[in-house]
């Protein structure tokens, strides 16, 4: 019986920290972008996407990025997870919503699609707090040329587990054409 308690003991104990001890990655990473619209196939805006932070990758609960994300073009926008409501930003399959910060004011940028391990970007960039399939802005990192955004978004698509991302990435690849 106390061999039992013992083993029951462990397998809580075990439990508990497959729920709560996650793999931790340092991410420090400055990498060139493409910032593009769906609705005109001549805008293109080279941008600097600079990622500074810890990643926590847990088995069973959502991963989490604490830190900081920066976008710079002809605007500079920055994500901070210390000014963020929750702490941190919260990954549900290699997305979320980023609220950044531009001009002192905090607002929501957009919806944040990763791969697997945190290389690879593409945000879409909300306007009026909507993205739409005519006219919607996205950013694409890292790339320098459409050869790349193509590479990128293979890679990104390839870890996604959401449909309705897959389908953004769809309208992205028609621009591309």
């Amino acid at each position: 019986m106390k061999k039992l308690e013992i083993l029951a003991t462990i397998v809580v104990i075990m439990g508990l920290l497959v729920y709560n001890v996650p793999i931790t990655t340092q991410i420090d990473m400055t990498v060139d972008g493409v910032k593009r619209s769906v609705g005109d196939i001549n805008y293109q805006e080279a941008v600097v996407v600079k990622v500074q932070g810890k990643l926590r990758r847990y088995l069973i609960k959502d991963d989490c990025f604490d830190g900081i994300i920066s976008i710079s073009g002809d605007d500079e926008y920055m994500y901070d997870s210390k000014k963020d409501i929750y702490g941190k930003l919260v990954l549900d399959k290699n997305t979320s919503i980023l609220s950044m910060i531009s001009n002192l004011e905090f607002d929501t940028y957009g919806d944040f699609i990763c791969n697997d391990d945190f290389s690879k970007f593409v945000f879409l960039v909300l306007d009026d707090g909507s993205w739409t399939a005519d006219d919607g802005l996205y950013i694409v990192a890292p790339a320098t040329n459409t050869i790349d955004m193509v590479t990128t978004l293979e890679i990104i698509e390839d870890d996604l587990e959401h449909d309705w991302n897959e389908a953004f990435i769809e309208t992205i690849y028609k621009t591309l054409d």
